[in-house]
């Protein structure tokens, strides 16, 4: 196995797998859902779907989104046992040990779930609380005592947005919809 330093570093060379980000929508799921929770997502997904010696449909069992996690495992070249042997250096043919699961999930796929949240390890729980998904329907005040952007309670109404805004914002702008959140 690879340390995850030195795959992140290949990963990032490689034109395909630096490809995939979090969109809008991502990012709220995410938010609303917790890190815990999407932890042990991956954590179902890896231990069904690759852990197996012989997956079935072994590289095709990873929707390239609908979720997330699989967003990640794409980006990190952990979405079908071709790609762990190749990236990760974890043979094929056997099933994944628990320390292999666990370095995938927890030391790959979480980490680059980390970095696309704008998260510093230790600051999952915060990605958790969505307030803004929950909150009350008029404008909320930030610490400047100013107008903070309305409150967002309709997920469909974000990737609208996140798609009618599509290449509309200079990196770092912040997003119309959800506060805090930057462009690309």
């Amino acid at each position: 196995m690879r340390n995850k330093e030195n795959i992140f570093d290949a990963l990032s060379r490689s034109p395909f797998r630096s490809r995939f980000h979090l969109d809008e929508a991502d990012v709220l799921y995410v938010r609303t859902k917790g890190m815990e929770t999407i932890r042990r997502h991956a954590r179902d997904f890896v231990s069904r779907k690759l852990a197996p010696a012989s997956p079935p449909n072994d590289g095709r069992q990873t929707p390239m989104r609908g979720h997330p996690v699989f967003k990640a495992q794409h980006a990190c070249a952990c979405c079908c046992r071709d790609c762990l042997a190749k990236w990760h250096r974890i043979p094929k043919g056997r099933e994944l040990s628990a320390e292999e699961i666990d370095h995938i999930v927890d030391g790959i796929l979480m980490e680059w779930l980390r970095k696309e949240m704008g998260l510093r390890a230790g600051e999952e729980e915060a990605a958790g609380q969505c307030a803004a998904i929950e909150g009350a329907s008029s404008p909320t005040r930030n610490d400047a005592g100013k107008d903070a952007a309305p409150a967002v309670k309709d997920p469909a109404a974000v990737r609208r947005a996140g798609r009618a805004a599509k290449g509309s914002r200079s990196p770092g702008a912040v997003h119309p919809l959800l506060p805090g959140l930057k462009g690309r």
